[in-house]
């Protein structure tokens, strides 16, 4: 409908931001930090709830970048932790513009770079 905000690329950044932010407190990689499991990019696509909230069914596994040979025992766990942090009742998604919600903040694919996260 006409009322549904158009989102420019800015505003989609900046929701990604904000999201990122909210969850990143979330983000633990325990043991894994310092080694070469931080080189690993988890990509998850979440789907959020029109109120904010997020099930595990919500969010999807994209895929994971920069596996290589010495680090590949790790992914399942940087995978975990991804998902992890944006389904933790401690770090609950901020709260985001309803009007921007539908081109928006409903489909979302976010990027867990340790090296900015951690």
């Amino acid at each position: 409908s006409s009322s549904q905000a158009q989102v420019s690329a800015s505003d989609q950044s900046n929701l990604i931001s904000r999201i990122t932010n909210a969850v990143r407190p979330c983000y633990n990689l325990g043991s894994l930090s310092g080694t070469s499991a931080e080189d690993i990019v988890v990509r998850l696509r979440i789907q959020p709830s029109r109120d904010g909230s997020l099930s595990s069914r919500q969010v999807s596994v994209l895929g994971a970048q920069g596996v290589n040979g010495s680090n590949r025992e790790y992914q399942r766990q940087m995978v975990e932790a991804a998902r992890s942090a944006v389904l933790n009742p401690r770090c609950p998604l901020p709260s985001l513009p309803d009007s921007m919600y539908e081109n928006g903040w409903s489909d979302v694919v976010l990027r867990f770079i340790p090296a900015q996260l951690t």
